[in-house]
């Protein structure tokens, strides 16, 4: 049986990579461009490549057509109503950009009324990973996905411990591309928490960035619970040396993050959803503050916030590093329990019944935040349909690592602020594990007194051992004080 047929239009980094790594599968594929140089290149890496819709077209003759769009997400729908002529219905897209979700829901419908196939479609993994395995999450009917799945499991990432490629059905609709933003999402937590802490190793103990990336090797070795991507390109990177003068490349890479913007639709729909994400909101701050530049130069100039080494007390060098480790693995979990809460509740509101299990599994390989020990374990967590904990925390071995893990992340932010070092993204990560695990919240029993007083909006009661009291039918009982009045009497107002 011949295998299909397949066009690659946008020959970018990432389009290229896909085209060449599809073809060395064996499937017969042609590239297009719009731009003469990028067809030029593709054509130079051994690529088929077409100089026009029209042979595009030619190249399918009678078969089925699949089309595969690799292009920037504010071009997409320029080049679908260009390319609208030359699609008949039953064909396929397939749509691999970094779209927003809610954007691919729209397509989805704009393809079905010309009785087109529309799959949106997560990719991730860098021009790496697009050349030789990515993390792949398609939404879409399940129909069109197995229609496409010989190519998309041939062209995925393996994971680790099964060899089973890193891609499954999310759902309908922008499922798949909801996915790839809460991914994104993730990965700008973990990022920034991976930055904070080089920080204050190197303020703290005086290692210099060499050191640090020794330490990161270390804390990449095979079934360590950090080993990761961006732990392995961290501790690579950080050694570098640079070119221009004696010391290491990142000591001269400028202090600005910029973003894409997909983390910003993860934080929109966190608060859509109502679903806390303290540590991806600090992520993105922190990029936004990054951005400040000039202004930081100025008042950083003019205001003293230097470490005082005494103050720092740190006796034991390697006591502290593995301090560091349990605080970023901590933060890790706590990072994940808020992106895979997000997914949940996502698929719950537009109805995608995205399988938690099978995210975590397809995100062991391929993709930029691939931690196969972790997400392996994460996988476990959420793999009994009928019995997932209501968040990660709440897995046995994860909640049995917490209090340690908690006791190392207040450590480490605590020994931050001696040493001068902001860590907002640790911090937040911490304090969503805290609140998370707090019985009784006292700073939001005072903000519901405060509502209550100004603007009589009520409040409910606790027990003694901060549990809600309820009445014989099972209601949360609700209370208002009076308190213009004299004697200040409270009232029930249960409804």
């Amino acid at each position: 049986m011949p295998k299909q047929k397949i066009a690659m239009i946008g020959l970018g980094p990432m389009g290229l990579n896909l085209a060449l790594n599809i073809k060395d599968h064996g499937f017969d594929i042609i590239g297009y461009n719009r731009g003469e140089e990028k067809r030029v290149k593709a054509r130079k890496e051994g690529l088929k490549v077409a100089d026009s819709l029209d042979e595009v077209r030619d190249f399918f003759g009678n078969e089925k057509r699949i089309f595969w769009m690799m292009v920037e997400a504010d071009a997409i729908d320029a080049v679908l109503e260009q390319a609208a002529t030359y699609l008949r219905k039953g064909d396929v897209i397939i749509e691999g950009g970094n779209s927003y979700f809610k954007d691919t829901e729209r397509r989805v419908r704009w393809a079905e009324e010309k009785g087109l196939t529309y799959i949106g479609t997560g990719v991730s993994g860098g021009e790496a990973g697009a050349r030789y395995g990515p993390s792949i999450m398609p939404g879409g009917t399940k129909e069109a996905y197995h229609e496409v799945a010989p190519i998309l499991e041939a062209i995925a990432a393996k994971a680790p411990q099964d060899k089973k490629p890193c891609v499954s059905y999310n759902g309908p609709g922008g499922a798949g591309h909801f996915v790839k933003m809460v991914h994104n999402g993730i990965e700008y937590g973990i990022m920034a928490m991976i930055g904070e802490i080089v920080w204050l190793l190197k303020e703290s103990l005086d290692l210099d960035f060499k050191d640090i990336g020794k330490v990161m090797e270390r804390w990449n070795k095979k079934n360590d619970v950090l080993s990761s991507y961006l732990i392995e390109i961290t501790a690579d990177g950080l050694q570098q040396k640079d070119s221009k003068s004696k010391g290491f490349l990142v000591e001269r890479i400028a202090d600005l993050t910029r973003m894409k913007g997909t983390g910003m639709w993860t934080a929109n729909t966190a608060n859509e959803l109502l679903v806390p994400i303290p540590t991806i909101y600090s992520a993105i701050t922190s990029r936004l503050q990054s951005a400040e530049k000039t202004l930081r130069m100025e008042i950083g100039n003019k205001v003293s916030t230097k470490k005082i080494k005494t103050e720092i007390g740190i006796k034991d060098k390697d006591k502290f590093i593995a301090q560091a480790h349990n605080a970023l693995y901590a933060a890790n979990l706590s990072s994940y329990s808020q992106g895979l809460n997000l997914i949940k509740a996502g698929s719950e509101k537009w109805d995608y019944g995205i399988n938690l299990s099978n995210v975590a599994k397809d995100w062991r390989a391929g993709c930029i935040i691939r931690a196969p020990t972790l997400l392996y374990a994460i996988s476990e967590a959420y793999k009994n349909k009928k019995k997932q904990p209501e968040n990660l925390i709440l897995h046995a071995p994860f909640i049995r690592i917490l209090g340690k893990g908690l006791e190392d992340l207040a450590e480490v932010t605590s020994t931050a602020r001696k040493a001068s070092v902001p860590v907002p993204v640790l911090d937040a990560a911490y304090n969503y594990l805290k609140q998370l695990s707090s019985n009784v919240l006292v700073s939001a029993s005072v903000m519901a007194l405060q509502r209550d007083y100004f603007g009589a909006h009520q409040y409910f009661r606790i027990d003694k051992n901060g549990a809600l009291v309820m009445n014989s039918k099972k209601q949360i009982r609700e209370f208002h004080t009076e308190w213009m009045k004299k004697g200040r009497q409270e009232v029930e107002v249960t409804k």
